[in-house]
């Protein structure tokens, strides 16, 4: 199942891996041809990038709970 990159950004702040300037910023230096409504798509560009691991990722795509805790 796709999700949508809102869902997915929502997850990422709330999960505390990113907060909003930094989602902002990445999303600001995508390039153009990047797909943006893809939470897929840029949980791969943010592990690319070496700003999530691929762990942090998939938690967070797969909405698993961080709660107050930093997945490292």
């Amino acid at each position: 199942m796709e999700i949508v990159s809102s869902r997915f950004l929502k997850s990422l702040a709330e999960s505390g891996l990113m907060n909003e300037a930094e989602i902002e910023a990445f999303l600001g230096n995508l390039p153009p041809e990047q797909n943006r409504d893809d939470g897929a798509a840029l949980a791969q560009e943010l592990v690319r990038q070496k700003k999530l691991t691929k762990f942090q990722a998939q938690a967070v795509y797969q909405g698993l709970g961080l709660a107050t805790f930093s997945v490292l």
